[in-house]
Parts: C-alpha cells; structure tokens; sequence
C-alpha cells in the first residue's frame, strides 16, 4: 500500500463523520482501487450500493475505460432510461455491437430515434447485424 493510499485512508477516516454516506461510499470504492481492487467490480458495487446517476455515470465511464463491452451496453441502456440522452442509448448500442451481442444490439436499434440513427457506428453495424442475425 503506498503512503498516498494510506495518507488518504487517513484523511477519510479522520473526515468521515462530516461527509454524508454517498461521499464516503465513493472516497472507499477510489481509495480501494488504488489498493488493488478490481476498478469494474468497485465502481459496480458503488452502483449498487447509491443506486444514484452518478453513480451510474461513473461506472459507465469505467466500462469505457477497461473496455468491458459486455457489461457496457445494459448499464449505458440504463443510463440511457434516467437521462434520456440519445448519447446513452447510442453508447449502448455501440457496446452491444462490439460485443456482438446482435439480439440486443437489434433490439436497441429498433427503438432508437431516426435521429439517433445516424450515428455512422451504429449504422454500419445495424447493417452487418441485420444481414448476420437474418442468416443470409
């Protein structure tokens, strides 16, 4: 453990009774990936735990970062249900095409916008998983 690790176990723990829980929830799941925890099943479990947008949005941009697209495409269409961002929903989209997972891609592509359509990403996978899924 490196003194920053402990420096900052420290400082929390000393501050602890004057931040509310979601602060604390999140300043242990940073500090714990810094002692080596696994980043994704952190930011899911603070997730889990706070239930909260931005909670969500912070493990959202984990997935991005660790590349995990199987897990990506749920937890963005999540996303994508409590901001109604056509980003989310495009992101989500994405995440499923590279993870080929085409009935959900396929799914998610359906109720996206025309609008939302364009992205060329989506366009172009939504093309090879039509002609894929359709077995031709």
């Amino acid at each position: 453990m490196s003194r920053i690790t402990i420096s900052a176990r420290a400082a929390l723990e000393k501050a602890r009774d004057q931040l509310e829980a979601p602060v604390v929830a999140a300043l242990e799941a940073e500090i714990a990936k810094t002692e080596g925890a696994d980043p994704i099943a952190e930011s899911v479990r603070l997730y889990e735990q706070l239930k909260s947008e931005t909670a969500l949005r912070s493990l959202v941009i984990e997935l991005i970062d660790q590349g995990n697209n199987r897990l990506l495409g749920p937890y963005a269409e999540k996303l994508y249900a409590a901001t109604s961002d056509p980003r989310d929903i495009v992101l989500s989209a994405k995440a499923y095409a590279d993870a080929e997972d085409f009935s959900n891609f396929l799914r998610i592509v359906e109720v996206v916008s025309r609008r939302d359509r364009r992205s060329p990403h989506v366009k172009q996978r939504y093309g090879g998983a039509s002609y894929t899924w359709a077995g031709l």
